[in-house]
């Protein structure tokens, strides 16, 4: 592929494993799942949002030390959208520990960001 550093040809599916983690995390670790059908649902939204978060930044911090890219504007793309992962995740979890002002977090912040992320 072009415009990637040597040995990185194999970022796109790198990407798409990022992306793959997310889905499968949110969709397994869930109190609504058979499988924590009996767990607490608040002990259940924290660990899947503490786990995304931990996932997140492991990518975030695979983007940052790499850089696949040998644009430097690609690479600083590509930082900002994993930094908007993070951002999103630990949102997420502050409006799942239910801290002091959740009602602002869950309400405009978290649906402006999400609104607000780069494609």
């Amino acid at each position: 592929m072009q415009g990637f550093r040597r040995g990185w040809a194999i970022y796109e599916s790198t990407y798409l494993f990022a992306k793959l983690t997310t889905l499968l995390l949110t969709a397994v670790i869930s109190p609504d799942n058979c499988i924590f059908r009996n767990a607490d649902r608040d002990k259940v939204n924290v660990s899947r949002q503490v786990l995304l978060v931990v996932a997140m930044l492991v990518f975030f911090i695979l983007q940052c030390v790499y850089t696949p890219f040998t644009d430097p504007v690609n690479n600083a793309s590509e930082w900002f959208s994993r930094l908007n992962y993070v951002l999103t995740s630990a949102v997420s979890l502050a409006v799942a520990l239910n801290i002091p002002g959740q009602d602002i977090l869950d309400g405009p912040v978290l649906y402006v960001y999400v609104i607000s992320l780069p494609v």
